[in-house]
């Protein structure tokens, strides 16, 4: 079978998407990247356009520098300041269920109540029951926990003894000391600021775990069910 090359892949691409055939077929980098992300549903197809058509105004310009950010920031949901949201929550000192996470040597597809030591620089995509949480890049030695649902999350090597008691490559669990957890019950689901940087999702029936001060994060309900006593009890 003949091998298609990536331009003839990219022209075939842009007949589905229903562009004229005399058009230039994708071929530069930044363009190749802006149709992975559209591939990928990071950005939608009027995202995409634009992005394009920025890529090919920059290679009509001398020395001009390829936008590659555009189209993602484009796509960026709104956010909202969480600690305004955090200021309308009752808080209260809540530990985890003393669960035990098994080691496992790789990052792939790994099993339910896992963890696993980060062997190069990774993306980590959070799916929890009911879709994308959030995303997060796990460095080398950084740990990532898959939890009760196969949910992917990193815990950065620094923050691991805090957080979880056993040695690694054996057991482990949850440190029990107390978070402070509040019930989120908003009917508007909002988008903010993880304290990684990346975008958080909190939904009705959602929990809002306080980290640090102006720092929080969410556990989905059912994840949060699963892994956490309810709001007040604590051991």
């Amino acid at each position: 079978m003949k091998k298609q090359s990536s331009i003839d892949f990219f022209d075939s691409l842009n007949r589905m998407l229903g562009k004229k055939e005399e058009q230039k077929p994708v071929q530069t980098f930044a363009e190749s990247k802006n149709y992975n992300l559209f591939l990928s549903g990071l950005i939608n197809e009027e995202a995409y356009e634009e992005a394009e058509q920025q890529v090919q105004n920059a290679s009509d310009a001398p020395n001009a520098q390829v936008p590659q950010a555009q189209a993602t920031q484009a796509q960026q949901p709104q956010q909202v300041d969480i600690n305004q949201v955090a200021s309308q929550l009752q808080f209260q000192p809540t530990s985890k269920k003393k669960l035990m996470y098994q080691f496992v040597q790789s990052t792939e597809s790994m099993p339910a109540m896992s963890y696993a030591i980060a062997q190069q620089q990774m993306p980590v995509v959070t799916m929890t029951a009911d879709g994308k949480e959030t995303q997060n890049v796990a460095e080398i030695e950084d740990v990532v926990m898959s939890g009760p649902n196969r949910e992917q999350y990193v815990i950065k090597s620094a923050k691991f003894p805090k957080l979880y008691q056993g040695q690694i490559g054996g057991p482990i669990h949850s440190e029990q000391s107390p978070r402070n957890v509040a019930v989120y019950n908003g009917k508007e689901q909002v988008n903010f600021a993880a304290p990684w940087g990346e975008n958080m999702v909190l939904k009705t029936g959602d929990y809002l775990v306080k980290e640090a001060e102006g720092k929080y994060y969410r556990v989905a309900k059912q994840e949060y069910e699963q892994t956490y006593n309810s709001p007040g009890k604590v051991g």
